[in-house]
């Protein structure tokens, strides 16, 4: 992978990509050109990257007209009734690239909405939050897309996801929404000192793993 850099924020217009490991200056020849129209304007949330065992990196971009993902080499969108489009330069128009099966988890559990927050954690899982209908994830392992929850499926406390990050000494997914904190296991990076041989990993599916929340109590699920 080269050392990418990306540009792109909620007051920016649109995204650049700096494709190299040197600093990025006005006018160089490392920007990347080939962009869809639709992430040259607009907001841009976050980008996650994740290494795949298949087809090397996949750089997610959470925009404001959706998810994109950029493998250094197509641009592809995911979407909630074909599974993934790709990007033809030559007629400036997405194609269909990829379907869903039939009874496939899809993004955003089929609706319609786009992306407020993303995060890659650090077992190569992209988290990608929802203006209104929760969170989903994708899977690099088995290049799935699994809806984890929404209202009203206690306790997210807003479909509305705002922030999203990881606390690696508890292994929670942080998952910040207009009406306070959720908190999701998904594995630690970090061992404990009283127990320096154990390790957490996830090695069930999302639905085993409890979402709690701290919106003005410590909650007291485990």
């Amino acid at each position: 992978m080269a050392d990418n850099t990306f540009f792109g924020t909620e007051y920016d217009n649109g995204l650049s990509i700096w494709n190299d490991d040197s600093i990025p200056e006005t006018g160089g020849a490392h920007w990347v050109s080939q962009i869809p129209s639709e992430l040259k304007q607009g907001t841009i949330y976050g980008v996650a990257s994740t290494l795949t065992p298949y087809a090397g990196w996949y750089h997610f971009v959470a925009s404001g007209s959706g998810l994109f993902m950029w493998d250094e080499s197509n641009w592809y969108r995911y979407d909630t009734y074909i599974k993934r489009y790709i990007y033809n330069f030559s007629t400036g128009s997405w194609q269909n690239d990829t379907l869903y099966y039939a009874d496939e988890e899809r993004l955003f559990g089929s609706i319609s909405t786009v992306p407020n927050s993303i995060y890659g954690d650090p077992f190569g899982r992209i988290w990608i939050g929802s203006v209104d209908n929760g969170i989903s994830m994708y899977n690099p392992q088995n290049r799935k897309i699994y809806k984890t929850t929404s209202r009203p499926i206690p306790p997210l406390l807003s479909n509305r996801i705002i922030s999203l990050g990881y606390d690696p000494l508890e292994g929670r997914l942080l998952i910040g929404t207009p009406d306070g904190l959720n908190t999701l296991r998904i594995g630690k990076t970090v061992k404990p000192a009283y127990q320096p041989e154990r390790r957490e990993s996830l090695s069930q599916p999302l639905q085993a793993y409890r979402i709690e929340h701290s919106a003005n109590s410590e909650s007291s699920g485990g």
